[in-house]
């Protein structure tokens, strides 16, 4: 689940895509959780998203925010 604040200062339209890798327990990179959202103009927005496809501790999976990789497109 993602969640939190974003503003965008600008005078367009951005979207932010967050990209988080998952491990198995005997250390392999399995997937990744994955969010967008988009913010208009010299706006503010609360960011509650969850991905299809959750983490599942019970299967030893574990997220390395480490690795997290972000990606902004300006429109």
């Amino acid at each position: 689940m993602f969640t939190g604040q974003a503003y965008n200062k600008t005078k367009k339209r951005i979207r932010i895509m967050v990209s988080i890798p998952v491990y198995d327990p005997q250390g392999y990179h399995s997937r990744n959780i994955q969010t967008e959202f988009t913010i208009p103009a010299n706006e503010k927005i609360r960011i509650d998203t969850t991905d299809n496809y959750a983490l599942d501790p019970s299967k030893g999976e574990k997220p390395n925010t480490a690795k997290a990789t972000y990606r902004v497109d300006v429109f």
